[in-house]
């Protein structure tokens, strides 16, 4: 978890009866504090989780900076960050237009090399394939600049289906829908499931008894989301004030 003041902590071995803080200062058994309030990591405006290090483990991190660096830390544990690697300076690009980024294996292949999906401010996808090996380098288009897409939220990778790669993508919209699109390649985007219906559209086509949707996800102003979640914008301190 890595809070806004700067502090980063991991709650390990975490199921159905972990115990996460409700408050600020509320410290549970399980958690471990790795980065301190008021550390630099109160700039990461992006962090993404996965196997980027070159073992079985998923231990590793990708940082968006505030400024646009974007680097790599391996093997992180509770004695913090480990071999930190810059595989982007900083730059406008990545400082204005990276809006999310997440860890999953979209390639299909067996090794133990994660990609970067990232989704842009205009709601274009791409994907970093094999980060490891190949840095920011191999980029692969998984979605064109679309209006739709700059309205995701949460983008979620994980190997929620029936094979062995990190490729299904789960997305949580403002208006409170929640879809999956399962077995997502390095250049497509595979069937979308329906997981959560709009919690607004739903109740109204319950009324009118339908059970259909409009094909096109519209904006729910204001989303709570924009001012109290995501990285960076949850804050730790502000409950011990």
């Amino acid at each position: 978890m890595k809070w806004a003041d700067g502090e980063v902590t991991i709650y390990k071995d975490i199921d159905e009866h972990t115990k996460l803080p409700t408050a600020g200062d509320q410290h549970p058994a399980n958690e471990i504090k790795i980065a301190a309030s008021g550390s630099v990591w109160k700039h990461a405006k992006g962090v993404a989780t996965g196997k980027f290090g070159g073992n079985q483990w998923p231990d590793d991190l990708i940082v968006r900076w505030v400024d646009g660096e974007v680097t790599k830390y391996t093997d992180v544990d509770g004695k913090g960050f480990h071999a930190e690697q810059q595989l982007q300076a900083p730059n406008n690009l990545w400082k204005n237009h990276a809006a999310i980024i997440a860890g999953g294996d979209f390639d299909g292949s067996t090794n133990s090399d994660f990609d970067l999906l990232v989704r842009w401010s205009d709601g274009e996808l791409t994907t970093y394939e094999d980060l490891r090996a190949n840095g920011l380098k191999k980029e692969r288009k998984l979605k064109p600049p679309n209006q739709l897409w700059t309205h995701s939220r949460v983008i979620v990778p994980g190997e929620f289906g029936g094979n062995l790669w990190e490729d299904d993508i789960f997305v949580r919209w403002p208006d409170g829908e929640v879809t999956v699109y399962g077995n997502a390649q390095a250049d497509a985007l595979g069937r979308e499931y329906q997981l959560v219906p709009p919690v607004a559209r739903s109740a109204a086509l319950t009324l009118a008894g339908r059970s259909d949707r409009p094909s096109v996800r519209e904006p729910i102003a204001p989303d709570p989301c924009d001012s109290v979640c995501g990285p960076g914008l949850l804050r730790r301190v502000a409950a011990q004030q």
